[in-house]
């Protein structure tokens, strides 16, 4: 049989005012800590599945353009300022361009927050395989792969295997569960 977080138990005399139809919702709290502690450990697994997707992708892309990059001319099409937490500090600018590669036209945002008038070119390098992956000269220049992407999505791989070892060994050090339906000492047994 199926084990259920909340199980509806019939009461056969009536209860007090406040049940409803005589019928009453037991919670097992045992149940319902298992049924947290699995999404907690799916949780962590997820997100560091999730994490360490992003930084294998994001050094990927670092080392196509460095390895593969084709240096192409972009031209500035509008920049629009960004204003800081209280609204009173220009904290950066957002810009987009426009280049041609390989026969197409790429309107893209600008990588970085520096601010360019409409008009400036500006030298970028785009990936090889036309796919409009870019970064202006400077931003890549600064930018490399790196193992430390990783330490994130470890970390929580980490959190992930000491929860679940943990959750493993308190369960087979604490003995069979006892099922709702079994037998307490203080019920009697009459099929003998």
């Amino acid at each position: 049989m199926p084990q259920r977080l909340f199980e509806i138990v019939d009461i056969g005399p009536p209860g007090p005012v406040s049940m409803l139809r005589g019928a009453r919702i037991e919670i097992d709290g045992a149940r319902v800590g298992r049924a947290l502690a699995a999404a907690v450990l799916a949780a962590f697994a997820v997100f560091a599945v999730v994490f360490f997707v992003v930084g294998a992708h994001k050094n990927a892309q670092i080392n196509e353009l460095r390895r593969h990059g084709v240096p192409v001319e972009l031209t500035v099409t509008k920049c629009q300022g960004l204003m800081g937490g209280s609204g009173s500090n220009l904290a950066g600018y957002t810009c987009a361009g426009t280049f041609r590669f390989d026969g197409r036209l790429f309107d893209e945002p600008i990588p970085g927050t520096a601010e360019f008038g409409p008009g400036t070119k500006v030298a970028v390098v785009t990936a090889a395989n036309g796919s409009g992956l870019f970064a202006p000269i400077g931003v890549l220049a600064a930018e490399r792969s790196s193992w430390k992407v990783f330490i994130l999505p470890a970390a929580l791989a980490l959190v992930f295997a000491l929860l679940a070892g943990a959750l493993l060994l308190r369960r087979r050090h604490s003995g069979p569960r006892r099922d709702r339906g079994a037998r307490s000492a203080s019920q009697p047994n009459f099929s003998a």
